[in-house]
């Protein structure tokens, strides 16, 4: 597909992407999912409908794609913010932790109208595979543990993430994100 990570070096396309990210929010947030049109997402974010269709099959690839994004992202927060050398993957899910509860945090609007169009759990369990094989594999080369227990573990610490968020947004007034 054309938003590859070669795609999002060049200027012009995460342009687009940002823009599109913005449009999608807004409208988001003012309507249902499925009365949102490409055309009328490309028109607030002021691209052609061409442009869209050369990134993307639907507005389904597309929201699946942008909450992929901004996982990535958060995750690359967790991957900086280590403090050990080479990078410990305990450090590192503490760190995706923290970062989770931030992107819960600064995307609650969106969470919360994405989750009321029925979309949260597709990409809840996408996102979760991604970060499952980035543990995995941080675990698998660290060479502690075979590959049997380092999916096990990388399967329960993503079911762990799940769970804390839920009870997070719950008791959110109550616990500090940092604690």
């Amino acid at each position: 597909m054309p938003h590859t990570a070669q795609g999002a070096r060049d200027l012009r396309v995460r342009k687009t992407y940002a823009a599109l990210f913005r449009a999608f929010r807004e409208l988001i947030t003012t309507q249902p999912f499925d009365k949102i049109t490409v055309t009328e997402l490309c028109n607030r974010a002021m691209i052609r409908t061409a442009t869209f269709y050369k990134h993307f099959q639907d507005k389904y690839e597309f929201a699946q794609f942008m909450m992929q994004t901004m996982r990535a992202e958060y995750a690359e927060r967790a991957e900086h913010t280590q403090h050990s050398e080479p990078a410990d993957t305990v450090e590192y899910c503490v760190n995706l932790v923290r970062e989770g509860f931030s992107f819960l945090e600064d995307n609650e609007s969106l969470i919360r109208a994405i989750d009321s169009n029925g979309l949260l759990v597709g990409m809840m369990h996408s996102a979760g595979e991604q970060l499952q094989e980035s543990i995995r594999a941080r675990l698998l080369a660290e060479g502690t543990f075979d590959r049997e227990d380092a999916e096990l573990l990388a399967e329960m610490f993503v079911g762990a993430m799940n769970q804390i968020a839920r009870w997070w947004f719950a008791n959110r007034g109550t616990y500090s994100k940092t604690k």
